[in-house]
């Protein structure tokens, strides 16, 4: 869809689009009072398209090497689509799932589907904490450093942790046990803030749990392999 684009400015399109998006938010929420029933169809109207562009957006980008791991990904995907087996014994149910993917579709909509997966718990994750207001969060999300990257290269673990806060906003436990499950399987670097979201649960702290956090980094700085070990 979006393969007429040349290969080099396909992702500064993308953050020039974003800086429009946030430039016509910001001034149409300066001239307007941010609870007025006007503002408030504005943002569900303007954030329903900018979703919808970041999902095509994304997800229908050229399968091209300047995405770095997309190309293994694509690997992965026909090489399971000519029979291969699931020979990996981490991050199994990725593999799974791009197993399953390679024998009904085609690559390119298996992409989509990958960013599919990966934005939309985060709109969910918005529309539940910030309600009506959920747009804002949406945006602040799309125009975070890592948002880009973890859609387009780090593709598993930007759909891990989507569903990792998927599920730490869900009110029931059963759901929030069954999305970490989800996300510890697809990438399990969620395990660690599994470990953190199991223990806020037990030790609701935040001061003194962001004061650890903190000492964490000067001693990863020392001593990083011991504490990696």
């Amino acid at each position: 869809m979006f393969d007429f684009i040349p290969i080099e400015f396909y992702t500064p399109i993308y953050y020039y689009l974003l800086l429009i998006i946030v430039v016509i938010t910001f001034f149409n929420t300066s001239n307007n009072y941010i609870n007025s029933r006007r503002t408030k169809a504005f943002n569900s109207s303007f954030g329903h398209l900018v979703l919808i562009f970041v999902l095509l957006y994304m997800g229908l980008r050229p399968i091209n090497g300047i995405f770095a791991d997309m190309i293994a990904y694509n690997t992965f995907f026909n090489n399971y689509a000519q029979g291969s087996s699931i020979l990996v014994s981490k991050d199994v149910l990725f593999h799974v799932f791009t197993r399953f993917c390679s024998q009904i579709m085609s690559a390119k909509i298996y992409f989509l589907l990958c960013s599919c997966l990966y934005v939309i718990p985060l709109y969910l994750v918005c529309k539940k904490w910030f309600k009506e207001k959920w747009f804002y969060a949406f945006l602040f999300l799309i125009t975070t450093f890592t948002f880009w990257a973890y859609g387009t290269n780090g593709i598993r673990n930007g759909i891990a942790g989507s569903f990792f806060l998927l599920a730490i906003s869900r009110d029931k436990k059963v759901y929030q046990f069954l999305l970490i499950i989800l996300a510890i399987n697809f990438h399990q670097t969620m395990i660690l803030p599994t470990i953190g979201f199991i223990i806020a649960n037990f030790y609701n702290k935040p001061k003194k749990l962001i004061a650890l956090w903190i000492i964490c980094i000067p001693l990863s700085l020392v001593s990083g392999g011991f504490f990696e070990n």
